[in-house]
């Protein structure tokens, strides 16, 4: 899928934060 902003490696808290920013987003996958 399609990650808005690149974030630092997604790892614990990080990979949640993506999942959210993601979801708010309107790239659903």
């Amino acid at each position: 899928f399609r990650i808005g902003r690149p974030r630092q490696v997604y790892t614990g808290s990080a990979e949640r934060d993506y999942v959210a920013i993601e979801n708010r987003q309107e790239y659903k996958n």
